[in-house]
């Protein structure tokens, strides 16, 4: 998910310095090509046509940069909460990638083995929670819904990708 860092990062930016881009970003040019970007991705992946790490990590940005087009009117120019849903993701998705996944020689069979259950009986694939994060763009009642999934998405493609490289790693 590094290219949803940068994203992230560079939004994280744009907002304490009051760019002048903000402005740009408001243009639905950003909110329907960030929708289509997650769309698109969210077909690859029921599909199985990218691989997979792709497809997650531009689902993120295409759904961030939606997101962010579409709410940045709805939020003051001074508003905390807008400028901390970027860094909260950056936050988010620096920790998964550091901790959890740099940390795949030291799991035990038992933990691995737990996670793997966890993973082929889970009901919550990958693609739903997509299809939540992209449902709760739009709700704009809702303002914690979308960095909820985003949590929840981060974390399973987080856990899917650790699974997938210890099996690389079991397999070699």
């Amino acid at each position: 998910m590094f290219l949803f860092i940068f994203v992230s990062l560079g939004l994280c930016i744009l907002v304490q310095m009051a760019n002048p881009w903000l402005a740009a970003l408001a243009n639905p040019v950003f909110f329907h090509g960030g929708l289509a970007l997650a769309i698109l991705c969210l077909l690859a992946v029921i599909f199985k046509k990218n691989p997979p790490g792709l497809s997650f990590d531009a689902f993120a940005v295409g759904s961030l940069l939606a997101w962010f087009s579409r709410w940045e009117s709805l939020f003051n120019d001074d508003s905390p909460m807008f400028f901390f849903f970027p860094l909260y993701f950056l936050l988010v998705a620096a920790v998964i990638e550091l901790a959890l996944l740099s940390q795949q020689t030291r799991v035990d069979e038992e933990t691995l083995s737990a996670m793997r259950a966890f993973a082929s009986d889970s009901r919550v694939q990958p693609w739903l929670v997509m299809g939540v994060v992209l449902a709760s763009i739009g709700l704009e009642e809702h303002y914690l819904l979308y960095p909820t999934a985003m949590t929840v998405l981060l974390i399973r493609v987080a856990m899917l990708r650790y699974l997938d490289e210890t099996q690389k790693q079991g397999s070699t």
